[in-house]
């Protein structure tokens, strides 16, 4: 795969070099459908293939399959294992580098609180895709892996020794034989040990680990190795420890190829561009605040599972499958327009099916639009293919109504963010 990083021409006195290349660097991008512009000015395209759950041969034939239908925007993350799999579909496809949008993500399990090893895990899934450079790197989840996320016990440990009945006080257990043999004799040794500095709390140690893996997305930023940063499963509570309160970041998103600069408050210098969190009808009463409060900084939200992996608590509500009728689509393309067009989501719809590929992909672009490719590509078919239709303000209420309704048994289908701790 060709992995000629854009280049750009933009004067150097407006942004620097690397920020202004992260501008322009879609100028001579083909991106069939619909694209949207983050706060840095990079445009994204408004559906991607979701590469979550693929196997590695899944995934290569779904990724050259979806390319070929005219999708351009493809993600994965280091955590699936099929990175290596992205970079051969898009190879397979024979597309330019820079006319495929990817998005990869850091390991939890690299997310260390040390800025070398994250830095080296970039770096490592930039050489299973086979590319020089990442569209979009998100920081996968706010907290490190392997530790648990509620607080530990303040009740001391049970001690496996029993007290000696003959000894005048009770001290520390013994750590040695030798120790061991003393306390067992008629007197009490002396403490020698050490005091030793207090454990750090478990909400700490998450927050350095948030603090370092951003760090490395600015870094990754300014070298050029990453188009736009941002971050995966944030809630505002996240989003506020980094850009501190919202009145002392009012620059942020305004005038600078970063996307704003920060003024006072979080540790982040460069804020986010994305927040990729899991977004659809049944879960939208739940996420509607993170939404709003993004979307209020300039932060893209891109919905995962926008189809809530498939449920028929979703495709088979009454209401979606009554507008669907009503409109002559399917009822996944009602809940995909409903997030594009109304919650201003990029969407991020799975399947290795290239009907339902297909079916996503024009749920996501309009009859009236003309794709950039060439008028026999089969992005330019699909696109003269689509029905043009709108959900009403109407529509869109009753769909949103369905978070409410009481007979939905399961509306979280992944991971809660919310048990990650801040205090």
């Amino acid at each position: 795969m060709a992995t000629t990083s854009p280049t750009t021409d933009v004067k150097a006195a407006a942004v620097s070099p690397l920020e202004a290349k992260a501008i322009t660097a879609t100028a001579t991008s083909t991106v069939a459908g619909s694209g949207i512009a983050l706060s840095n000015g990079v445009v994204i395209p408004a559906i991607g293939l979701g590469c979550y759950l693929m196997t590695p041969v899944q995934c290569r034939l779904a990724v050259a399959t979806a390319l070929g239908l005219g999708y351009r925007h493809i993600d994965t993350a280091a955590v699936y294992r099929n990175e290596e799999s992205v970079g051969l579909g898009v190879s397979d496809s024979k597309l330019d580098r820079r006319h495929v949008f990817i998005t990869s993500k850091l390991n939890p399990k690299d997310h260390l609180g040390d800025e070398a090893s994250c830095y080296a895990a970039a770096l490592a899934s930039l050489k299973r895709l086979g590319t020089e450079y990442f569209d979009l790197y998100l920081v996968h989840w706010p907290a490190r892996s392997g530790i648990k996320t509620k607080p530990k016990t303040t009740e001391p440990p049970k001690s496996k020794y029993k007290p000696n009945p003959n000894r005048k006080t009770v001290s520390t257990p013994p750590a040695t034989k030798a120790q061991a043999k003393i306390a067992d004799s008629k007197f009490t040794p002396v403490a020698t040990t050490a005091a030793t500095a207090p454990e750090p709390s478990i909400a700490s140690i998450h927050r350095d680990a948030r603090r370092v893996a951003w760090a490395v997305c600015e870094r990754l930023y300014r070298e050029g190795k990453a188009r736009a940063i941002g971050v995966s499963n944030y809630e505002i509570c996240h989003l506020e420890e980094m850009l501190g309160p919202k009145s002392a970041t009012a620059g942020f998103g305004s005038g600078s190829g970063s996307g704003g600069r920060r003024e006072s408050g979080g540790y982040a210098q460069i804020p986010p561009h994305v927040n990729q969190i899991e977004v659809h009808p049944l879960l939208y009463g739940i996420q509607r605040p993170i939404i709003e409060y993004c979307q209020s900084r300039q932060i893209m939200i891109e919905a995962y599972p926008p189809l809530a992996m498939a449920s028929t608590e979703l495709l088979a509500h009454p209401t979606i499958t009554g507008l669907a009728k009503q409109h002559g689509v399917t009822p996944a393309q009602v809940a995909l327009r409903w997030a594009l067009a109304h919650k201003h989501c990029v969407v991020l719809p799975k399947s290795v099916r290239p009907e339902r590929m297909r079916e996503n992909f024009q749920a996501c672009i309009d009859a009236t639009s003309s794709s950039p490719d060439s008028k026999s590509s089969p992005a330019a078919a699909a696109t003269a293919a689509v029905k043009s239709w709108t959900l009403s303000s109407s529509d869109v209420a009753a769909i949103d109504a369905i978070a409410t309704d009481p007979k939905i048994s399961r509306r979280r289908m992944c991971w809660n963010p919310t048990n990650v701790p801040i205090k």
